[in-house]
């Protein structure tokens, strides 16, 4: 395919009930264009009508990188093609999700989009730290892109808390039903599991998220897994004729339903028990994501039906990225040129220059 989706979405809180300003932006450490095309290149944004509003942006990318070798002669159809040397050698992109609110107050949160060349295994299977499911993640996050590619402006109407679907009130209790999306990639799990062991998963799924997500101190808390890669499911059984996705991931929507009691017996603040509901939720998955608890919960899982889950991927990364490494001396690999064997010069990428394990003393080793 020329362009793939992103599966994109994102969700923006705010205390204050006042239009909210959203700024995307995806960035690229290449940049590509052709006179074939259309006035868009590598990127398409689009926006949606009559969707959620979290759903409301669809964000394509070419799933394709730069041909790095010279071409030999004057005259070729050879398309406009330019990259950072100080990047890894494959393409990737980086989404930032800018928010400001009425106040001023900004919010900024980023996600990274990996392309891999088909021979990638070739490339870097001697490079240190390659077997570890953070080796990609952490070669991108030290040299943040520098090609602005795509900028998109949308508002968000910060009083519309599209995550909560619905708050009802039966005599003294409150029953909120909200939702939510958890992301995973490199494995497309309809594709590799049976109808038996999808259901294993599932419910390994479910219980995970009641374990960690339900707050203490209410009535009830049920949770169901209501979508597949924006396909529906049925009693949590997955409809086979789903087409399999060119790129591996993982997309599971899933509903809270929580019963709890009015906040000191009065029913009339049932929003605000929700609202408050809603923020513990969300933290307390946000944190098990965070800290990988929940991505080895489902591995271990996965693992039994002989698939690896590498990672997870969220729009909360903004990790800090180091702007004045250690220079560090010594021989390193020259993966992005053509001799085949290494250098011994200061031109080294800033993914080696910070991690020593790509250094050796000599060039015999």
């Amino acid at each position: 395919n020329d362009y793939e989706n992103t599966m994109f979405s994102y969700n923006v809180t705010d205390n204050c009930p006042q239009q909210t300003k959203v700024e995307v932006t995806v960035a690229s450490n290449e940049f590509s264009y052709s006179n074939s095309k259309t006035a868009d290149s590598m990127v398409l944004i689009r926006e949606r009508s009559d969707v959620r509003q979290s759903q409301k942006l669809q964000i394509f990318v070419e799933p394709k990188m730069c041909v790095r070798e010279p071409v030999i002669g004057s005259l070729h159809s050879k398309p406009l093609c330019d990259w950072d040397t100080l990047t890894p050698p494959l393409r990737f992109y980086q989404i930032h999700v800018k928010v400001t609110d009425y106040a001023g107050n900004v919010g900024k949160v980023r996600t990274n989009i990996i392309i891999l060349p088909k021979n990638y295994q070739n490339i870097f299977r001697k490079a240190p730290g390659f077997s570890t499911s953070t080796f990609f993640i952490d070669m991108v996050k030290h040299t943040p892109p520098r090609y602005i590619v795509q900028t998109k402006e949308v508002q968000w109407e910060a009083e519309n808390n599209e995550a909560i679907e619905s708050v009802e009130v039966v005599d003294d209790q409150v029953i909120v039903v909200m939702l939510g999306e958890i992301l995973l990639t490199s494995v497309d799990i309809p594709a590799l599991l049976n109808q038996e062991q999808m259901d294993a998963f599932l419910a390994v799924l479910v219980e995970v998220l009641q374990t960690e997500g339900c707050p203490e101190s209410i009535q009830k808390c049920d949770v169901n897994i209501r979508s597949m890669n924006g396909h529906s499911l049925n009693n949590n059984r997955l409809m086979r004729q789903s087409r399999r996705l060119q790129t591996p991931l993982s997309m599971f929507g899933y509903g809270f339903t929580i019963e709890a009691l009015c906040m000191r017996g009065v029913c009339s603040d049932a929003q605000a028990v929700a609202n408050t509901l809603y923020d513990e939720v969300s933290l307390a998955l946000l944190t098990e994501i965070e800290s990988g608890n929940l991505a080895d919960k489902l591995r271990e899982t996965l693992s039994d039906a002989g698939i690896v889950l590498t990672d997870t991927v969220s729009l909360s990364d903004s990790g800090a990225v180091i702007d004045a490494p250690l220079i560090l001396t010594g021989w390193y690999p020259d993966l992005g040129g053509k001799s085949g064997s290494c250098k011994s010069d200061d031109k080294a990428p800033e993914y080696m220059k910070v991690n020593d394990s790509w250094y050796e003393d000599s060039l015999e080793k």
